[in-house]
């Protein structure tokens, strides 16, 4: 799926468009940690992304605790879609602290799967 189809399925899935224009960031992680494939305005931002596009070109490297954390969960994450809260490091709570986060594991039509993280709390700057 090109990254054009991974922006447009924030706005088409439901489990993704309820976070599209939410004032708290939303990420759709590859199950790797790889990559985001899709992120709302404010996680964009949060990423220093100008936008879910420019933030879905970026690879996680290996070191990136964020990926290890994505790669983490997608093991643990129960298969029905299921939220999870889960307290998490690097998503934009200030440096050493945790920000709380709803956890799911998304499973598409097209046999795609994807993490879910989305912020239950504001962090950063307001939008």
């Amino acid at each position: 799926m090109n990254n054009a189809e991974l922006q447009l399925r924030g706005v088409g899935d439901p489990r993704l468009a309820v976070h599209a224009t939410s004032a708290l960031p939303a990420w759709l992680w590859s199950v790797d940690g790889t990559r985001v494939l899709w992120a709302n305005p404010v996680g964009a931002r949060l990423f220093g992304a100008a936008n879910g596009a420019a933030l879905a070109k970026k690879i996680f490297g290996p070191a990136d605790s964020r990926r290890r954390q994505i790669a983490q969960l997608a093991r643990t994450l129960p298969p029905t879609g299921a939220i999870r809260l889960e307290r998490l490091r690097g998503f934009g709570a200030a440096l050493g602290a945790l920000v709380t986060c709803g956890c799911a594991r998304l499973d598409f039509a097209d046999g795609g799967h994807g993490i879910l993280i989305a912020s239950a709390e504001a962090v950063g700057r307001a939008m």
